[in-house]
């Protein structure tokens, strides 16, 4: 292991403090809690010998056991051995082809959001978070270029001002749905679904997507 910095020493023991919160932190709530930024976070994982936070939230479970953590690692183990390379190539065709992309997701999922929101402008897209859907479908004509990608993230398209996105953008946009629901109420307004296995419980289904998220990004990386 690299020689820590006074300050990444200090970095490493409030990552210690949060114990297996951090399970369910997204790398911007671990730097809100800790008061250290991203970067400083990002250094201090790799000089502890690991390649992201993924794989330090993996070692904290293992360190941790109990049915709330060996389920964390159950999804991982079954999201990688899912063979999802169709889906990811339409996804990666669908992005490249985007002049912007925009993306609507909002409650449980902000976490997924922002992961997948700051994954794509890390890789020089252009990206805008969609907050303000009230706004989207009050206008009478669609405020997107025909030429954008809109990319939902619902986990069963409940929300009312969401479906009326949806259905506001389908018939002149490229659309992508995430979710692990297969009745989603959104699908049939979407050209490609990513779809993973169904969770009944709002953490399992956050866990489930910000995985599918980690996937994207990392084949998109690699493309």
């Amino acid at each position: 292991m690299e020689k820590l910095t006074k300050g990444e020493k200090y970095c490493n023991l409030k990552l210690q403090s949060l114990g297996t919160e951090i399970l369910s932190l997204n790398i911007n709530q671990i730097s809100d809690l800790t008061t250290y930024s991203t970067a400083t976070i990002n250094r201090l994982i790799k000089k502890l010998g690991f390649n992201n936070i993924k794989e330090y939230k993996l070692y904290v479970s293992k360190q941790n056991p109990s049915q709330h953590e060996t389920t964390y690692i159950e999804d991982i183990i079954r999201l990688y051995q899912a063979n999802h390379t169709k889906e990811l190539e339409q996804i990666k065709n669908l992005i490249n082809q985007a002049n912007v992309i925009h993306v609507v997701g909002k409650g449980v999922l902000i976490g997924p959001v922002n992961e997948l929101r700051f994954g794509l402008i890390k890789l020089g897209y252009r990206v805008v978070y969609e907050n303000d859907l009230s706004y989207i479908v009050g206008n009478e004509t669609n405020t997107f270029s025909e030429d954008d990608l809109v990319i939902f993230l619902s986990r069963l398209g409940s929300d009312d001002h969401m479906k009326l996105v949806a259905k506001h953008v389908c018939d002149v946009n490229p659309t992508i749905l995430l979710t692990s629901s297969p009745e989603n109420t959104l699908i049939e307004n979407m050209d490609l679904v990513y779809l993973l296995e169904k969770k009944d419980e709002k953490y399992e289904f956050c866990n489930a997507i910000s995985l599918g998220v980690y996937k994207i990004l990392s084949f998109l990386e690699k493309s």
